[in-house]
C-alpha cells in the first residue's frame, strides 16, 4: 500500500505546537523552583501585611483604651452630680406632692416640733395617694418610749392646727428592740389628708 501526505512534516508539527505542548513536555526545575518561591514570597508577604493591620488595631484599641482611663474619673464625677439632682428632684417632686390640697406644711412641721417629746426623733416623711407617713423613733432607760410615742400622736390628734386639713391620725406601726440599756421603739404615723376638690372629680 502507497501513503501519500501532502502536508509537509515540518511545517505541521510546528504550527502543531503553537496550540499544545508537545507530549511528554517537562518544565525545567529552576522554573518550577521559582515559582514555589514566588509562592512562598507572597505568603510571607500576605503574613507581613495582616501582622501590619493587626498591630496597627492593637495600638488603636490601646490608644482608645487610654482615652477611656483618662474619662473614666470625670464620668464617676458626672454620676455622682447627676444622682444628686435626681434625688433632689425626687425630694422636690415629695414637696409639691404635699402641698396639694391647699395645704401649708410649714405650721403643721412647727406644730411637730413644739409636740415632739423628749427622746423621741423623726427620720422620714413621705407622701402616698393622700396618705402622710411620718417615721421616726423612740429612745428611753425607763422604758415609756412606747408611751412617748403614744403621748406624741395625741398631742397632734388635739391640736386644731395641725389637724386643719387632715382627717386622721393613727399608729401605723410601732416595733421595740434593745439597745445596750436603753429601748428603742421605731415607729410609723400614718396621718391621712382631706380628698382635694380636684382628687373628687
Amino acid at each position: 500500500m502507497i501513503n501519500i501526505n501532502l502536508i509537509p512534516e515540518g511545517p505541521g508539527r510546528r504550527r502543531q505546537g503553537h496550540r499544545f505542548l508537545p507530549a511528554g513536555f517537562v518544565l525545567p526545575r529552576e522554573v518550577i523552583i521559582g515559582l514555589i518561591g514566588g509562592f512562598l514570597v507572597l505568603l510571607a508577604l500576605w503574613h507581613i501585611l495582616l501582622q501590619v493591620v493587626i498591630m496597627a488595631k492593637y495600638v488603636h484599641l490601646k490608644a482608645q483604651q487610654g482615652r477611656w482611663e483618662n474619662v473614666l474619673p470625670e464620668k464617676k464625677k458626672v454620676d455622682v452630680v447627676i444622682g444628686e439632682l435626681r434625688d433632689r428632684q425626687a425630694r422636690i417632686k415629695t414637696l409639691e406632692n404635699m402641698r396639694g390640697g391647699g395645704l401649708v406644711w410649714a405650721p403643721k412641721l412647727q406644730k411637730i416640733s413644739e409636740h415632739l417629746p423628749r427622746g423621741v426623733w423623726l427620720s422620714q416623711f413621705s407622701l402616698e395617694n393622700g396618705i402622710v407617713f411620718i417615721s421616726g423613733s423612740s429612745v428611753s432607760k425607763h422604758k415609756v418610749e412606747m408611751i412617748n410615742v403614744h403621748n406624741f400622736i395625741k398631742q397632734l390628734k388635739e391640736d386644731p392646727a395641725f389637724m386643719k386639713g387632715i382627717v386622721t391620725v393613727e399608729l401605723e406601726s410601732i416595733k421595740s428592740r434593745q439597745i445596750g440599756e436603753a429601748s428603742v421603739a421605731d415607729f410609723v404615723i400614718r396621718a391621712a389628708l382631706e380628698e382635694t376638690q380636684e382628687t373628687k372629680e
